[in-house]
């Protein structure tokens, strides 16, 4: 009778269902993940992501902007344009795919002129332009910065710039500069003390340019 009772019990304890079936140690399992396809198709766009030395988009006035911003002398007037990119990134009714566009070709410019820009209020609404850029589109902003180490380099510098006007701009991005980018604060840092004169550093990096 005991042995009977016994067997009722441990029948009961091992059903899986309510029909009692067991259902096989394949129901304890966790569930599988899903497809990466998702997330590799992802990482393969982003990087995809280059700097381009022109602007390849569509935008007609995004054209007209990068033109001034990139061509013109006149300090107010690169700075009106750096504004008015500055309100096309923070626009987000704007097709992000033409977003990025634009900021692959504002990281040239930036890397190879604004940031040596002779006017201070040039030089500040550079960063805000990028800090706008890297809050509507952080993913991209990121591919960007990390394709040349030395732009951390340039933003951390900033935060020493004779102007005021550049310092409050650059300080927006102090914590997005961690211990990983001061390879490029260095390498930055480096190029710059190599030149020995701010007239040699000049000559390289406008005169000879102005002459291809």
């Amino acid at each position: 009778m005991g042995r009977e009772k016994r067997k009722i019990r441990l029948d009961k304890g091992s059903s899986g269902t309510a029909s009692g079936e067991f259902l096989g140690f394949g129901a304890f399992a966790q569930p599988s993940p899903t497809d990466p396809s998702s997330d590799a198709s992802t990482q393969t766009a982003q990087s995809s992501l280059r700097w381009s030395p022109v602007y390849t988009g569509s935008d007609s006035q995004l054209s007209i902007l990068f033109k001034k911003i990139g061509q013109k002398r006149d300090g107010s007037t690169k700075a009106k344009a750096l504004s008015e990119l500055q309100a096309f990134f923070e626009d987000e009714t704007k097709s992000k795919k033409e977003q990025v566009t634009a900021l692959s070709h504002l990281m040239f410019v930036y890397h190879s002129k604004l940031n040596f820009d002779d006017f201070a209020s040039v030089r500040s609404a550079s960063l805000y332009v990028i800090d706008a850029a890297k809050r509507r589109l952080p993913k991209a902003w990121q591919t960007f910065m990390d394709q040349e180490k030395e732009l951390w380099g340039m933003i951390w510098c900033a935060n020493a710039d004779p102007s005021s006007e550049v310092k409050n701009a650059a300080q927006i991005f102090r914590e997005s500069i961690s211990m990983q980018e001061w390879s490029g604060v260095w390498g930055f840092v480096t190029r710059t003390l190599s030149y020995g004169r701010a007239k040699t550093m000049h000559q390289e990096l406008f005169a000879r340019r102005s002459g291809e």
